[in-house]
């Protein structure tokens, strides 16, 4: 994150912003202040909000609160820094608290890490590096060692001499005892070439990540079912092409899960494509949350599971909905909601072992 944020991929901040909030909160000797006015605060709040794309809530949060607490407290009216000098303490901050964090590894203790990769919305390629130790007082820490810019392709070597820069960086690249990765064979290749490039008294150990393992036994066993979803991104328009293709599965007189699993994603494609489609789904719903079907993808844990945990909940409203919009095609009768039970069955285990492998709060196997 520290490099991400040096680089000119960050936007910077115009030069000679710094004070320009606190010159106008400042008075004008030479002109009359007017009265303050509640609705004209409220008109500025507004404004703010808004030419921000923020959302409304901010104004309940208690730090936004905290924060004009902390200024009517300073003697004057505190300057307003500049976007680049409050990226800057950003750092700094960032900065302390690794230092504050890692002062707690004991001398004669290893630390371990765990690390992964992967592409942001605007399609810059990340990697994520966490340490994890137990200190003195058998407390277990943990500390954010690098959110690194990646460039180029992503070899073992690559990413090992990233890996390794985040280390030296905080003098511990003599003192890894676990890595934790997914089970590519990229990182096969990184952790090697690790060990290759640390002096020969230190042994880095490499753990596949086991939540990664039961979701590849859970993949190859919906392949086996034809249950998989082949889509990677959750779809949100709904065509011509897709309505036809919907029909054309509610005609299949074989009970194969596949299609009624199709059944489910449809809807849920049918509704959330729709503002008012989802609307009316939710209009349905006078006690309890307000919720709509989600669908399933290929790159989510657990995706298919929590697809038919959702429509399962949802099912009394399938009904009256399909019904109004004429989709009936969509509606799933009483063997195939025993589809759904049966996959519901098979794959919770995998949903559980997934969510307990993957705490953060407690000590687990990486240690």
């Amino acid at each position: 994150m520290l490099k991400h944020l040096k680089t000119a991929g960050c936007r910077k901040a115009q030069q000679g912003g710094k004070g320009e909030i606190t010159k106008f909160l400042q008075k004008d000797n030479g002109q009359s202040e007017a009265p303050f006015s509640q609705s004209v605060w409220e008109e500025h709040l507004l404004q703010f909000l808004t030419l921000n794309r923020l959302p409304f809530h901010l104004i309940e949060h208690p730090t936004f609160h905290k924060l004009f607490r902390l200024a009517r407290s300073a003697p004057s009216i505190p300057p307003i820094p500049s976007a680049t000098t409050i990226r800057r303490r950003l750092r700094d901050i960032i900065t302390e608290r690794q230092k504050s964090i890692l002062q707690t590894l004991p001398n004669d203790a290893k630390i371990s890490i765990t690390l992964d990769c992967w592409t942001s919305p605007y399609n810059q390629a990340f990697m994520a590096i966490t340490g994890y130790f137990v200190d003195s007082n058998w407390v277990y820490q943990e500390v954010l060692l690098g959110f690194k810019p990646l460039h180029g392709s992503y070899t073992g070597l690559n990413l090992s001499g990233v890996v390794l820069e985040t280390l030296v960086e905080h003098h511990i690249q003599d003192r890894v005892f676990g890595v934790t990765t997914d089970n590519a064979t990229n990182n096969k290749t990184m952790v090697n070439t690790m060990q290759q490039a640390l002096s020969s008294d230190v042994i880095v150990i490499r753990i596949p990540c086991l939540a990664h393992i039961i979701q590849l036994y859970l993949n190859q066993l919906l392949d086996r079912l034809k249950a998989i979803p082949l889509n990677e991104n959750t779809e949100t328009k709904w065509t011509d092409q897709k309505s036809s293709a919907a029909k054309a599965n509610a005609r299949h007189q074989t009970q194969r899960i596949s299609y009624t699993l199709n059944k489910v994603r449809y809807l849920a494609v049918y509704i959330y494509a729709s503002p008012q489609r989802q609307a009316a789904f939710l209009r349905l719903q006078e006690k309890g949350p307000q919720l709509v079907p989600i669908q399933d993808v290929r790159t989510r844990w657990n995706s298919t599971f929590l697809m038919l945990r959702r429509a399962k909940r949802l099912r009394s409203f399938f009904q009256p909905f399909c019904e109004e919009y004429d989709c009936e095609e969509m509606l799933l009768d009483n063997q195939e909601w025993r589809q759904i039970d049966y996959l519901l069955q098979i794959t919770r285990p995998f949903f559980d072992y997934t969510t307990e492998l993957s705490k953060t709060k407690e000590v687990t196997t990486h240690l």
